[in-house]
């Protein structure tokens, strides 16, 4: 038995209430009865138009899919919806299809980046190397090396300052106590009643004085 109606009695699997009494459910062609008993569903590869299953009409190139909702079917890998069809898309050298439904559809190989619709090759400068991102040039420099003008330039940290790691500025730091100035680093100079901050790189009054005009001062 399936829902129950009131407190006394419910309908047999396969038949629905009618007023007061259990009438049988009506199943059309190409469906079958859910599990509950209590209605119908189409099988796979029909689609439900009113009381009647219609065959899904699944284009060259293209295979059934389970959905509640949107297209019942998706292009087979390397084509894509088009209109009511699945049109091949074109790939260029050095490119692989990526079955998505926006951009171009397909993608460049590792080493090559879309350039007006085709892959160009990616070559690194010397001291450079592929990476794994799809934007920009395509390549990093090896550490302690930094990007100049399509080059990798070695990076060379003045007096009291060490590499720093970092892809941005400079790619230096200046040590504790030190700042740095143009491409220098210069020492830090505590005012009276002063010390060295969490950077190291600056300074800060010591409590409770407060910083005024480059020097410590009481309120």
């Amino acid at each position: 038995m399936n829902s129950v109606y009131g407190n006394k009695w419910s309908c047999d699997r396969g038949f629905r209430r009618n007023r007061n009494g259990c009438v049988p459910i009506a199943i059309p062609a190409n469906a079958y009865l859910t599990p509950a008993g209590d209605q119908w569903n189409c099988e796979r590869g029909f689609k439900r138009i009113k009381e009647s299953c219609v065959e899904i009409e699944v284009p060259e190139n293209g295979y059934l899919v389970d959905s509640t909702y949107g297209d019942s079917w998706k292009c087979d890998r390397g084509y894509r919806a088009d209109r009511n069809g699945c049109t091949a898309v074109v790939i260029p050298e050095h490119a692989f299809a990526t079955n998505t439904t926006y951009g171009s559809g397909w993608e460049c190989e590792r080493g090559f980046r879309e350039v007006d619709g085709a892959c160009s090759q990616i070559v690194p400068p010397e001291n450079g190397f592929l990476s794994d991102s799809t934007s920009g040039s395509g390549w990093d420099c090896n550490r302690n090396f930094r990007p100049v003008d399509g080059a990798c330039v070695k990076i060379v940290p003045p007096e009291h300052a060490y590499l720093s790691g970092s892809v941005y500025g400079s790619g230096w730091a200046c040590d504790r106590g030190y700042r740095a100035e143009n491409e220098t680093c210069a020492a830090v100079v505590l005012p009276d009643n002063a010390h060295l901050d969490y950077t190291g790189n600056d300074w800060e009054c010591t409590s409770p004085y407060r910083r005024q005009n480059g020097a410590c001062v009481l309120e």
